[in-house]
């Protein structure tokens, strides 16, 4: 019997991006990804994080995080693009076309410097092979299919539209299913050990409590100069 629940994906943070100028893309593919994707998908929204041996800096839009499929970095791109003599270019905010990177090597840059990151967090707790099928996509939400000729970084599979929205998570198992024929699929985590790859490695909780002893350390310190 139907119970009235409804699954739907994860969200990280819970709280869907402002729906704001320069947002919208965002707030559009945040809630299709939290309303088509069922409760076992992990959906980190603007995920930053810095490289420990190179100090680089990184930030995906969105990561899906399913404990079996793998790991997908998602590039989200709103206004117009377009590729002229091999030269990427988006609308500005005064409707001027300006330079801008290449979303396909922005996308699969993020997610080659967060796995390198992940794998070093993870050494010495957790298998070491990384569990995790991985790959990358560029989404316009916005966009509708036409016919067009894809640059030679990108596939079908790794190009989501307007068109992919109403069976989203159909696309997201195609997206899947083309980056498995890259890999070997590594053996997946347990629950409980992907449990504690969330909470110990991809995005821990945080808390800096001031405790007394903490405090009569600082003071005890400036005593000490002070004497």
């Amino acid at each position: 019997a139907f119970s009235g629940r409804v699954e739907m994906a994860q969200m990280i943070p819970a709280v869907a991006p402002p729906r704001v100028q320069g947002k919208q893309a965002e707030y559009a593919l945040y809630e299709a990804l939290r309303a088509r994707l069922s409760n076992d998908f992990f959906v980190y929204h603007n995920l930053d994080f810095l490289e420990r041996d190179t100090a680089a800096e990184g930030e995906v839009d969105f990561l899906l995080v399913h404990r079996e499929k793998g790991m997908l970095v998602l590039e989200c791109k709103g206004g117009g693009v377009r590729r002229l003599g091999g030269i990427w270019y988006g609308r500005g905010p005064g409707g001027v076309d300006e330079k801008m990177h290449n979303p396909f090597d922005q996308a699969q840059g993020q997610v080659k410097k967060l796995v390198r990151e992940l794998k070093a967090r993870m050494a010495g707790s957790f298998p070491a092979q990384f569990p995790f099928v991985t790959g990358h996509a560029v989404a316009f939400p916005f966009a509708r299919r036409a016919d067009m000729d894809l640059p030679l970084d990108a596939q079908q599979e790794t190009v989501l539209l307007a068109d992919d929205i109403p069976r989203l998570g159909e696309w997201v198992e195609a997206a899947f299913a083309f980056w498995r024929r890259s890999m070997r699929p590594p053996e997946p985590l347990s629950p409980a050990d992907f449990s504690r790859f969330q909470r110990q490695v991809l995005h821990p909780e945080l808390r800096f409590v001031p405790t007394l002893g903490a405090r009569m350390m600082v003071e005890a310190d400036a005593l000490a100069r002070l004497t």
